[in-house]
């Protein structure tokens, strides 16, 4: 079809004439058994082989001899199990190996010149094959439900660049159970292929600029030199994230169904040939603001970037330039010519870890922010004289009151209180200031200072916790530059945990942002099934229609041999079969009439079902560009924290300047230890060749 010498409709009829012969081989060798074991003739396995070539050849449907045979009532199901499962026995002993297929397959594939990975894909394609008839010939799924899984195979692999197995997709779409892909693959002897075998699966994007790892979900034994083995069969050389940060993936307690493990980024060499110039510090008013319609940034070339070495470290062009280099958040516009951003209003500049420039205006609240106050502008540097209550969600710059109980906060920048935090949610990219903290989930790509008490909250950051003053009272704290408390835990509370040099921040925003992503592509997946479904559905009725006119031609013919037997011998017979011949005659009519009819209500209905599809296409096409942006700027926030995680170092150290009680658990990327008695004014940090001889030592 690519080369234009063949048309959709040829290639599609050729597939069908392919699977209609690997059915119509099997059934001569069901027929061969059924013979011997003497539940058939000759003469029945011929007629319902002559059925079906006729059904294939009148409406493309692809019948089963021992099917045909069954609704023929020649033979019984249990015959036909038995027949089947013969048959499967000699398929066994006469069909070659798997592996010398493979290695035929291998032989083949080097005369056309593919990659390696193209011909594992044929490999994997050629075995499903053989999988497929085997399903069908089982009575474990239909032709319809292997032509879905089928395409969502093909366009795997050409969209993304994901081998993947017909029965793992099968099994995921509910289609089979997994013991019954599991029995044919035995059969097959390519246990070792599926999913199950490794736990994972790791996928490279088409432009082999990124490497995801997909788990699954029942294994809970991966370790990272299995991952780095994956990578390595699959050619991925550059690109590939920090050990700590992939061994944090695997944990329990971070670990999540799909995250990336390797990814090439040339944003620093695109803003470099576009002649990035930024304007951010210069020109600042005395309330370090910009005024509106002042020049934030701009691109002053349009250089190329020449060529780029990929995850495989194959020189590549696919680097694109045609986004501006810096996205626009809030409070920003590009200009006309897409060359520059402007502010659109007057606040101070910001560029926040994902690479979004944003403009807070100052808002300034002289009372409590909370339900009488009403919600509050989004994007704003806020500074609140009284108490931000969980009236109504929080979106901000800087933020900054004398208290902070039971909010939901996000902020660009910094979240300080005089006080203290209670009850509260907040996601923030600079540093978190209070007094105390009771019941908190804090998640922060800053450093975390806290004078007196962390007590019942779950703490996770990019920074540092340097709160050499505070307390921390059954919590759980993840920073990954280093921890610096007065102690930890009490004699009658829940044992503290308090982890450095690891990547849990990371990980939740991972899992954040994939879930986000998931949701959006599910929604856009359930359009696209429900287009397919109702596709199956016009056949279906299309088929019934082949059937009706089928049966209609009989009768219409059946009648006119009746008529031209009751014309021309009507006066050798007695008067009561001339009787039962005009019965015939008037059955025959009726019987035409209600097809007619019939025809008429399924042509009806037919239009009606091409008619929603087409419906759901158009909304498809229009949907189309607007999921493909919003994902794509999805991954876009997702590779950019990444990068910046790459960016920052690690620090295992952990410094209590007081009093640990026993049961406080302290872990660095590798190695976890628990106190078995009371200790006071120590470090501990993480020692030893990662992974094995890692170890929690203190000084």
């Amino acid at each position: 079809m690519g080369q234009g010498l063949a048309t959709a409709y040829q290639v599609g009829l050729l597939t069908l004439i392919r699977e209609y012969q690997i059915i119509k081989r099997k059934g001569e060798i069901f027929g061969q058994i059924a013979i011997e074991k003497g539940y058939a003739t000759d003469a029945d396995i011929k007629k319902a082989r002559a059925i079906q070539s006729k059904a294939f050849r009148e409406a493309r449907k692809k019948k089963l001899v021992g099917d045909i045979l069954v609704e023929k009532k020649i033979i019984t199901e249990d015959q036909k199990r038995l027949v089947l499962r013969q048959q499967t026995l000699v398929e066994q002993k006469f069909n070659p190996a798997p592996s010398q297929s493979r290695k035929n397959n291998a032989d083949r594939a080097d005369d056309l010149g593919l990659s390696a990975y193209e011909k594992k894909f044929l490999r994997v394609k050629a075995l499903d094959e053989d999988f497929s008839a085997a399903l069908i010939e089982k009575g474990i799924a239909g032709q319809g439900d292997i032509d879905k899984a089928r395409q969502a195979q093909e366009k795997a692999f050409a969209q993304d660049s994901t081998i993947k197995v017909l029965g793992d997709i099968m099994v995921d779409w509910n289609m089979i159970s997994r013991q019954q892909m599991q029995i044919i693959f035995k059969a097959q002897g390519r246990l070792a292929e599926s999913q199950d075998a490794d736990g994972f699966r790791l996928d490279i994007s088409p432009d082999q600029m990124a490497a995801w790892i997909h788990l699954m979900p029942d294994k809970g034994d991966l370790s990272l030199s299995d991952v780095k083995t994956a990578l390595k069969a699959a050619g991925v050389v550059e690109g590939i994230y920090p050990d700590a940060l992939i061994q944090c993936g695997l944990e329990p307690d971070t670990r999540i169904t799909k995250f990336p493990v390797a990814k090439k980024d040339y944003a620093r060499r695109v803003r470099d040939a576009k002649g990035l110039v930024s304007h951010l510090e210069q020109g600042l008013t005395e309330t370090r603001e910009k005024n509106k319609g002042d020049l934030l940034a701009e691109e002053t070339a349009d250089n190329p970037t020449g060529q780029v070495t990929d995850l495989l470290g194959q020189l590549s062009d696919k680097v694109s330039t045609s986004e501006f280099t810096i996205r626009c958040g809030t409070g920003v516009r590009k200009s006309m010519n897409g060359r520059k951003i402007i502010a659109a209003k007057t606040g101070q500049p910001a560029l926040s870890v994902e690479r979004l420039l944003y403009v807070h205006p100052a808002i300034h609240v002289l009372e409590d922010a909370d339900q009488r106050y009403g919600p509050l502008e989004p994007y704003a540097n806020l500074s609140v004289s009284g108490t931000i209550t969980g009236a109504y969600p929080v979106t901000g710059g800087h933020v900054k009151a004398r208290e902070i109980r039971g909010a939901r906060i996000e902020a660009i920048g910094n979240v300080s209180t005089n006080v203290g935090i209670t009850d509260a949610v907040i996601r923030a990219q600079g540093d978190i200031k209070a007094r105390y903290l009771h019941n908190c989930r804090l998640e922060l790509f800053g450093n975390l200072y806290v004078e007196n008490e962390i007590f019942d909250s779950h703490i996770v950051c990019s920074g540092k916790i340097d709160s050499p003053t505070c307390r921390v009272v059954s919590s759980r704290l993840f920073a990954k530059q280093g921890v610096i408390l007065a102690g930890t835990g009490s004699e009658k509370t829940l044992p503290c945990l308090v982890a450095s040099g690891s990547e849990h921040h990371l990980f939740a925003q991972i899992r954040r942002l994939t879930d986000e992503i998931e949701s959006v592509q599910q929604a856009f997946n359930r359009l696209i099934e429900n287009r397919e479904n109702k596709h199956q559905d016009v056949k279906r009725t299309f088929e019934k229609m082949i059937e009706l006119k089928i049966f209609h031609d009989r009768a219409k013919q059946a009648k006119q041999n009746l008529s031209m037997d009751l014309k021309n011998k009507g006066q050798q017979y007695k008067l009561d079969k001339k009787k039962n011949i005009l019965h015939l005659l008037d059955k025959f009519e009726n019987r035409m009439k209600k097809a007619v009819a019939t025809l008429k209500d399924l042509n009806h209905t037919k239009k009606k079902q091409e008619k929603f599809a087409v419906k759901l296409t158009e909304e498809i096409t229009r949907l189309t560009p607007k999921i493909e942006k919003q994902i794509m700027g999805l991954e876009q926030t997702l590779y950019a924290y990444l990068e910046w995680a790459r960016s920052q170092p690690g620090n295992s150290r952990i410094e209590i300047r007081g009093k640990a009680f026993h049961g406080t658990v302290f872990r660095g990327v590798w190695a976890t230890t628990t106190l078995e008695s009371d200790l006071e004014n120590f470090i501990i940090r993480e020692t030893g060749t990662p992974p094995q001889q890692c170890q929690m030592t203190m000084e």
